[in-house]
């Protein structure tokens, strides 16, 4: 009898904990606009931008690193101090790219990781001064406004063309959200962007006119933008963008997929 109860309480000790701990997935505190923009002023918070490479030159939080562009070398840009203030953002409310960045921090074993969820649109929206990339030219030369964008556009697609064609199987969806997202709910038949990304190549169709269609959190979320700069590179001509994202897709009553554990 006494096993038996100390069994039971080791049980409900463990469910308790588990779910205090949200299950697997770190949880991280979201920081206030008013209480990251002192961070910022004060350069007491490493801050991290994880939008695409063209939004963060376009404009990006005073003093932020960009994700992507030092992801390989991220151990050696951060703090020393594990317990040091370091803050992620993205797109805005809807997207959730920052938890790549998030995650890789908890990975490395900083403590203090937090996220401003109005990401670059809510912080200019609140009037949050912003530094951008200079173009960079060679030799000294000046470069002229009318260069070449270093990304190609990519077309928007609707909800009304894609819904039908995602349900005929007629095109090849990208899904740039957080793995945590996509498990729990993203187009039928997407693609997870960063679980294929070393082997994306051989992942998409051998017509290179074949329709691709990249999509994140929502309307501020550009994320999507690393799955189609990809696909282009590679060749394929014909990349377009929900804009909606998982969000717009679940708001016009779009079937879902979750990924059973």
């Amino acid at each position: 009898m006494r096993t038996a109860f100390l069994l039971l309480f080791a049980c409900v000790a463990a469910s308790l904990t588990f779910a205090l701990r949200g299950g697997d997935e770190t949880k991280y505190t979201e920081i206030s606009h008013a209480d990251f923009a002192k961070s910022v002023e004060a350069k007491s918070a490493t801050v991290l931008d994880v939008n695409a490479i063209d939004t963060f030159d376009a404009g990006h939080v005073p003093g932020a690193l960009h994700f992507a562009t030092i992801e390989k070398d991220l151990a050696a840009k951060m703090p020393k101090d594990k317990g040091a203030l370091i803050v992620a953002y993205c797109g805005g409310p809807t997207c959730n790219a920052w938890k790549r960045g998030a995650e890789a921090l908890t990975k490395l074993g900083y403590t203090n990781v937090q996220h401003y969820k109005g990401g670059i649109s809510g912080w200019k929206a609140e009037g949050g001064r912003v530094e951008s990339t200079p173009p960079k030219a060679g030799n000294g030369e000046k470069v002229e406004k009318t260069e070449k964008p270093r990304t190609p556009a990519f077309a928007e697609i609707a909800f009304a063309e894609l819904q039908p064609a995602v349900e005929a199987g007629k095109l090849t969806v990208i899904d740039v959200n957080g793995l945590d997202s996509y498990t729990a709910g993203h187009i039928p038949g997407a693609l997870h962007f960063a679980s294929i990304e070393k082997d994306f190549a051989a992942k998409l169709p051998k017509d290179k006119s074949a329709p691709i269609v990249a999509y994140c959190g929502g309307p501020t979320c550009n994320a999507w933008k690393r799955a189609a700069d990809a696909a282009a590179k590679l060749g394929y001509t014909n990349v377009k963008h929900y804009k909606g994202g998982i969000s717009g897709w679940k708001t016009e009553g779009g079937r879902i997929e979750v990924v059973k554990p």
